[in-house]
């Protein structure tokens, strides 16, 4: 018992770093007098195989005009996890009929096949070549469109599991422990598989292994105590407490 109190210390206390990161250095831009200023929403995930419009403002950094195409063009490239660059489009459509000054284009889902990072690069130049600017976003591609989540933390969580099923075997008193730590397997097992985590979920055979894995072992300890004919002796061979007839 005491070791299992020393044990659960040492998890919480490493489960607690994992949320501890040091901040990143502050970044200062270059202020710029002349040239297009390229302003995209921020949405930093997008769903596996779902298309997506990748959309932006231009303008003016001297004066904030909004730039049109009547003397810009902008140009499009989209580069994979791999860094491979797989979309270019050198002249992006101007949708004033949709949304006042903005510029967009739609690529097709088949482009986000990969999970990962990706990233895109917009640049804007003038008819005359003497104003321009570009801009660079990164963001990933996920199988449920939303935020990967660190699989460090969930690892921890999983060990955890297995001590509370360690914890039953090793004390009858402690069985509660070896349930509650085999409903939390397979709760996990069914979360790595979906939505899953940074490249491990359903779609790799990594996420698949340790996910049907999870929900295996956390059903088989649930169990257990079905299999085990030593526990179905001791359960039918014990003595009626009292006398049954009075």
């Amino acid at each position: 018992m005491k070791f299992c109190k020393i044990f659960l210390f040492l998890f919480l206390l490493v489960f607690t770093l994992n949320f501890i990161s040091p901040q990143p250095p502050f970044q200062q831009d270059k202020a710029l007098v002349n040239g297009y200023e390229i302003k995209i929403p921020f949405f930093g995930v997008t769903r596996q195989n779902s298309g997506f419009d990748f959309h932006f403002h231009v303008f003016n950094i001297s004066d904030g005009v909004p730039i049109t195409n009547d003397s810009t063009s902008c140009s499009f490239h989209l580069y994979n996890s791999t860094g491979n660059h797989i979309v270019s489009n050198n002249n992006i459509p101007y949708k004033p009929e949709e949304i006042i000054n903005e510029w967009g284009i739609d690529v097709d889902g088949g482009n986000f096949s990969g999970l990962g990072d990706y990233s895109y690069l917009v640049q804007c130049n003038s008819s005359s070549s003497e104003l321009g600017g570009f801009e660079s976003v990164n963001f990933e591609v996920t199988a449920d469109g939303k935020q990967f989540q660190v699989f460090p933390t969930q690892l921890s969580i999983i060990i955890l599991c297995f001590f509370f099923v360690m914890c039953g075997f090793w004390n009858e008193r402690l069985r509660m422990f070896k349930h509650l730590g085999s409903i939390c397997l397979m709760i996990m097992g069914v979360i790595t598989l979906y939505p899953g985590y940074s490249f491990i979920n359903w779609s790799t055979l990594v996420g698949k292994a340790l996910g049907f894995s999870c929900i295996a072992l956390g059903f088989y300890f649930l169990i257990e105590d079905s299999f085990s004919r030593n526990k179905q002796e001791e359960h039918y061979d014990q003595e009626p407490e009292g006398d049954y007839y009075g």
